[in-house]
């Protein structure tokens, strides 16, 4: 099976409609599908173009699962979800815009996209979800101000990613979010966060700077931040790992390279009727 049109009528494409039809290289959706199930492209990996068509509102998980040569492909407004997995391993994708009807962007969902550039999120999404990116080949990404968690693992191993913007609204950025990301070299963390794992940037050869705001919490933890050179801390944060104070750095930890720390004003150590507080996540 070499190319297939699908005839007016069919309201929806099923799970595994398609799975394993390697040598399909070309398929016809009409007007009317509402949506595409779990699986239904599944290792079509000779398909190289697809038009999804208005009046779709979900793609399954694992629809275009390793639909390796596929290299462009639309997804039109209405659609609210793209399940988990939804264009892993497709290595050819070079671009992918999701419109303001997505809410909901599933695990894995451009897992191991090596060739993917640039995605551009118009939706209102909220997650960023585990491993969304996963060893793609993104080169800058702008998070959209709906977004208020990014999950563990969400851009690890980005090697092209030197450009990230972290929008004000963001609350918790989770463990190895961006691991990895070897030519990330700046970021900035907004002032609305709350929770953030200092493993995020784990193995981040090339990250130079981070800027930390006036945080809400006050002790700054963690392991992991291996490779930075200058650490910007507001003056709330009081002390480090193992309560050494911000001008002692403890070796052996976290900061054991960063060569160059400033604060706002000089930082006071703890008072012995004051509880240690730990609202990083681990």
């Amino acid at each position: 099976l070499t190319q297939i049109t699908i005839p007016e009528g069919v309201t929806s494409i099923g799970n595994g409609a398609f799975y394993n039809c390697s040598s399909l290289t070309q398929i016809t959706i009409p007007e009317g599908v509402t949506s595409i199930g779990n699986g239904a492209f599944y290792n079509c990996s000779s398909l190289t173009q697809i038009t999804i068509p208005e009046g779709v509102t979900s793609i399954g998980n694992g629809a275009f699962y390793n639909c390796s040569s596929l290299t462009q492909i639309t997804i039109p407004e209405g659609v609210t979800s793209i399940g988990n997995g939804a264009f892993c391993c497709c290595s050819s994708l070079t671009q992918i815009t999701i419109p303001k009807s997505v809410i909901s962007i599933g695990i894995c969902a451009f897992d191991d996209c090596r060739s993917l550039a640039e995605v551009v999120i118009l939706g209102e999404v909220t997650v960023i979800p585990e491993k969304a990116f996963f060893c793609s080949g993104l080169r800058k990404i702008i998070i959209p101000s709906s977004v208020t968690s990014i999950s563990r693992e969400a851009f690890w191993r980005c090697n092209s990613l030197t450009q990230v913007t972290i929008p004000e609204g963001v609350l918790k950025i989770s463990g190895e979010a961006f691991a990895e990301c070897s030519r990330l070299e700046q970021i900035n963390l907004p002032s609305s966060l709350k929770i953030f794992n200092p493993s995020a940037f784990y193995d981040c050869d090339n990250l130079k700077e981070i800027n930390v705001p006036n945080l809400l919490f006050q002790y700054f933890g963690g392991n992991y931040i291996n490779v930075c050179e200058k650490l910007r801390l507001p003056a709330n944060i009081k002390m480090l790992v193992a309560g050494k104070e911000l001008d002692s750095l403890p070796k052996d930890s976290m900061f054991d390279k960063v060569s160059n720390v400033s604060v706002p004003e000089e930082p006071k150590p703890l008072q012995d009727n004051e509880p240690q507080k730990n609202m990083y996540e681990h």
